[in-house]
């Protein structure tokens, strides 16, 4: 096979190694040998191509889909890792920007003048009062009666009357005949209604004689109390009468007074061990005509104590002990300064410094001790 003769570019390089290199032609670099490529035989079989050339279509079309297939995974991969990167900014951003659930350092709080007010909050509920019975006063013989069951009556009614005969001896005289006494009018007592209500069942009749204490009447009353539970721990609460009692019931427009009866009547006294286990109760009576039933809940607030112009700290600045207290005082230019307080009343979430502060300075709130 015969070579034209190339000129070198620019003119670089001489004839001579010009030929050389297009006489010395690598091997393999388009799919044949140089004895292949001189050998006419050979070179009429096999065409001078590159061997990808020479595939078949099938094969190129599957390196196609290969290189593509590659393609196509690398971006895939890309994109997750853009995915990543910012759902991981997202939550570096909210932790960043929300608060922390603890202060990592305290404030202050100042002592301040001003009334505190104790109270004690319970859940509760309507109950009927108790029948009631009405015993006669006296001995004596019913001589009236002025209720029957079914009729309504108020504190203080008359329902009945006991009449206390009453003898005196006849005047006599030396030699003289004894005259007649006169008829006795006796001594009335009433038997009144103790509770507004209805009278219920009458247990005597007209003319008949009756002993004192013995039962009368019952009275159904009209009006409603309020029991709830008092924990074990806020019994001592209760050891004077609250101030004031309210009650809030469901769809009133505003809270009721409710007169205080008594902490833990429902106790029995003739076993250590029922007292024990029976839960104290707290009672209060509804004004008459309240608009209530047996089994209403209620919301009870007790005002068990009061103090006006006490110096008061929020509750956080105190590390309470009892009726007594802690708080660290700072004053400026200063470190703060641990100092014992005698402590009052709690209501408000602030409580009563009954000594120890003056109003005016200034302690840690929350009451923790310094870092060193």
């Amino acid at each position: 096979m015969a070579f034209p003769r190339i000129r070198g570019r620019n003119g670089a390089g001489s004839v001579a190694e010009q030929r050389q290199e297009i006489d010395e032609p690598d091997e393999g670099a388009f799919g044949v040998s140089p004895d292949d490529a001189t050998d006419p035989g050979k070179g009429a079989e096999e065409p001078l191509v590159p061997a990808h050339l020479g595939e078949e279509p099938a094969t190129r079309q599957q390196r196609a889909r290969t290189r593509r297939s590659r393609k196509t995974a690398r971006m895939r991969g890309a994109i997750v890792l853009a995915v990543l990167v910012l759902a991981l900014a997202i939550v570096a951003a909210i932790l960043v920007s929300s608060p922390s659930s603890t202060p990592t350092t305290s404030g202050t709080a100042e002592a301040t003048v001003g009334s505190i007010r104790a109270t004690v909050q319970l859940t509760g509920v309507v109950v009927q009062e108790p029948t009631q019975s009405v015993p006669a006063p006296v001995t004596g013989e019913i001589t009236a009666i002025d209720a029957r069951p079914g009729d309504a009556v108020a504190v203080g009614d008359t329902i009945a009357t006991v009449t206390v005969a009453i003898s005196s001896p006849s005047p006599t005289t030396l030699n003289s005949t004894p005259s007649p006494s006169p008829s006795p009018s006796g001594i009335n007592e009433d038997v009144t209604a103790p509770i507004a209500g209805t009278v219920g069942k009458l247990s005597v009749t007209k003319g008949q004689t009756v002993v004192a204490g013995q039962q009368v009447v019952t009275v159904i009353p009209s009006r409603y109390d309020v029991i709830a539970n008092v924990a074990q721990d806020q019994l001592y609460r209760f050891y004077t009468a609250p101030l004031s009692v309210q009650v809030t019931i469901p769809r009133q427009d505003a809270p009721v007074d409710c007169t205080f009866v008594s902490v833990g009547g429902n106790v029995p006294s003739n076993s250590a061990t029922q007292a024990l286990g029976t839960q104290v109760d707290f009672r209060c009576q509804l004004p008459d005509g309240t608009a209530v039933f047996p089994g209403v809940q209620v919301t009870v607030v007790a005002v068990t104590a009061e103090v006006d112009d006490a110096i008061t700290l929020p509750v956080s600045a105190v590390v309470r002990n009892g009726n007594s207290g802690t708080v660290w005082l700072v004053e400026k230019g200063h470190a703060p300064v641990k100092k014992e307080v005698t402590i009052g009343i709690i209501g408000g979430g602030r409580v009563q410094i009954v000594s120890g502060l003056f109003a005016g300075q200034q302690v840690l709130n929350p009451a923790v001790p310094p870092t060193p």
